[in-house]
């Protein structure tokens, strides 16, 4: 009976922390619109749609192009970019930023 007790109560213990440790919640792929190097945030108009989404920029940020490092003055306007996200709205947090996108290549 204990053993069974001690199983369930460790099942339910490991759903909760899979449940809490989410990782990106989407992907968007477009075009810088307007980058802001001292708020840290940058807006991205997505491929396809008549929406930009503004995401901040933290320490854990990785900003790539292939496989070089590259820092935030690389986020130029019109500049293709695929961004992976945690978050939604005013608390979109890019965590992945992939510059390897064309220049322009969210318009097609």
């Amino acid at each position: 009976m204990r053993n069974r007790v001690w199983t369930a109560t460790a099942a339910g213990l490991l759903l909760l922390g899979l449940g809490g440790s989410a990782s990106a919640d989407g992907t968007l792929i477009g075009n810088v619109a307007a980058a802001d190097p001292d708020a840290k945030t940058f807006t991205v108009e997505e491929t396809g749609a008549s929406q930009a989404t503004t995401f901040k920029v933290d320490g854990k940020t990785r900003i790539r192009q292939g496989r070089k490092q590259m820092d935030f003055s690389t986020l130029q306007p019109g500049r293709g970019v695929r961004v992976k996200y945690e978050g939604e709205g005013d608390a979109a947090v890019a965590r992945d930023i992939d510059l390897s996108l064309p220049t322009g290549a969210g318009n097609q």
